[in-house]
């Protein structure tokens, strides 16, 4: 592996993963990449010339400098002068490449990527992958992609940082065909979902960062990766998910009394019993919304389900989410059929509501701090 290709490649990538597709100057990519990624890039056209800039910044608050062509006798051919009357900042001289831009293409990079991966890019796709979204909003991963040996679906999650991953591949975890999801950077890719969703499993998330290099001038799969080439592999039996055996059945437990359970975060418990530890989400439990098709979203079952972990005794006014006290109760009634699905326990997890102590009590026990 080439330590100079994963610094080269690391910088462009930073700001894929921040900005999307996005027009920069190019004296600004020469700070981020060296001259062979830069080239090796312009050569996949990821890279590409974009219209010269049009202003200057200025350090005066409400000011921006007009380019234009400079007078006769300048030093440089272009000036760039306050926008303001009376003038606020002083004209500076520029030359042509101070102002050149060029613009990184996050299809082009997918469509580079797939090509290096052996994957058919589905170009109706890449519109999808371009379009531009509010600041923050979150978006569930873009099929771009597929590879016939071994065959699986590649995704393409290009802002991790937005983007619910652990539940998405939860969820995509139950489907026969394998998926591999591309983000530019592990940076906002949690250890958890980095260590479950790793190389060789049903659903892998791949940094590009970690897969591409720069080789002889032109973008390249690392020598040390080599798990995406095709290979002969045994056939295997086909297996049931996990919560299909029951959680309970894996711990080798048959009461509540003898789970533990502890928030993770917002989408995924930690869940203990008889030295054995498992990771499951709100997908893997049941606690899907079934009402909201865009976006995989909890139920107000797994909220309560959460607040159970922390307290292990809830009151109705501690939740006032639901407001009335009735609202609570059907959200208990919903976090015990999921939870007796999942785990194939009979009873239910929480305690019949006492009256005297106006509360719920679960009867799985509490792990103590988050995972």
């Amino acid at each position: 592996m080439s330590t100079e290709g994963d610094a080269s490649i690391a910088g462009v990538l930073a700001l894929v993963e921040k900005h999307g597709t996005v027009v920069v100057l190019a004296r600004s990519l020469e700070k981020v990449a060296p001259a062979d990624a830069r080239a090796a890039l312009h050569a996949a056209g990821v890279i590409t010339a974009a219209p010269a800039a049009v202003s200057w910044p200025c350090d005066v608050r409400g000011c921006s400098r007009e380019i234009r062509a400079n007078h006769d006798g300048a030093r440089r051919p272009l000036v760039a002068v306050c926008c303001q009357v009376p003038a606020a900042c002083t004209p500076v001289e520029l030359g042509f490449d101070a102002v050149a831009q060029q613009e990184i293409s996050v299809p082009a990079l997918v469509t580079a990527a797939c090509a290096l991966l052996g994957a058919v890019v589905d170009r109706a796709s890449l519109a999808k992958v371009r379009e531009r979204r509010p600041l923050g909003e979150s978006r569930a991963p873009v099929l771009v992609a597929s590879v016939t040996a071994p065959a699986r679906d590649v995704y393409w999650a290009g802002s991790p940082r937005d983007t619910d991953l652990a539940a998405w591949c939860a969820r995509r975890e139950r489907v026969a065909k394998k998926a591999l999801v591309l983000v530019p950077t592990g940076k906002h890719v949690s250890l958890d979902v980095a260590a479950r969703f790793a190389a060789g499993e049903q659903v892998e998330v791949r940094a590009l960062s970690d897969v591409l290099d720069v080789r002889d001038g032109a973008l390249a799969l690392r020598d040390a990766d080599d798990s995406f080439a095709p290979r002969a592999v045994a056939p295997e039996l086909p297996s049931e998910p996990p919560s299909a055996l029951g959680i309970a059945a894996l711990l080798g437990v048959t009461r509540w009394e003898e789970v533990r359970i502890a928030q993770v975060d917002g989408h995924t418990v930690r869940i203990e019993a008889n030295g054995k530890t498992l990771l499951r989400t709100f997908v893997e439990l049941g606690f899907v919304d079934g009402r909201k098709t865009a976006l995989v979203t909890p139920t107000k079952a797994w909220s309560v389900l959460l607040l159970f972990c922390k307290q292990k005794r809830i009151k109705p006014s501690a939740y006032r989410e639901h407001g009335a006290a009735y609202g609570v109760k059907k959200a208990i009634e919903r976090l015990g059929s999921a939870m007796r699905a999942s785990f194939g326990i009979a009873e239910h997890p929480i305690h019949a509501y006492s009256k005297r102590a106006s509360l719920w009590e679960a009867r799985f026990q509490v792990a103590e701090g988050k995972g």
